[in-house]
């Protein structure tokens, strides 16, 4: 997953959806309603409809006008989607760092039997307690 930069709209790309908006936010409510924000100077900003780690291209298809309220929510969606994907594909791809498995489970090298005695689970040889000292060792 190599990463990419940010590709933002052109100049003639931002005009065309600054005109197609006519001055209302084009962000959809929660409701289905769209949003009834009037955009004022600098208080929007153009949106990729579908996001640019997920292959959004920057043309006027993929380019919406959101207020600040409406894209803070897209924001928070979009970054979940993306965490999303990125843990899918370093699930598929093996990439995750290797856990400890839990003390005595049964992924753990050793294991405690009921007569007290800890044993190695490959070998099956006794392990000695840490900090013990095994007198047939002397």
């Amino acid at each position: 997953m190599a990463a990419r930069r940010r590709t933002n709209f052109p100049t003639e790309v931002r005009k065309a959806a600054l005109a197609r908006a006519e001055g209302q936010c084009e962000g959809v409510l929660p409701t289905g309603l769209r949003c009834e924000a009037v955009l004022q100077a600098s208080q929007y900003v153009f949106d990729h409809v579908v996001t640019d780690f997920h292959g959004g291209r920057p043309d006027l298809s993929n380019c919406q006008v959101l207020c600040k309220d409406c894209d803070r929510a897209k924001t928070v969606a979009d970054q979940t989607a993306i965490a999303d994907t990125r843990r899918a594909y370093d699930a598929h791809h093996r990439l995750r760092a290797p856990r400890k498995p839990m003390a005595g489970g049964r992924y753990d090298r050793v294991s405690k039997g009921f007569d007290g005695l800890t044993r190695d689970r490959d070998t099956g040889t006794v392990r000695s307690r840490f900090g013990s000292i095994d007198v047939r060792d002397l």
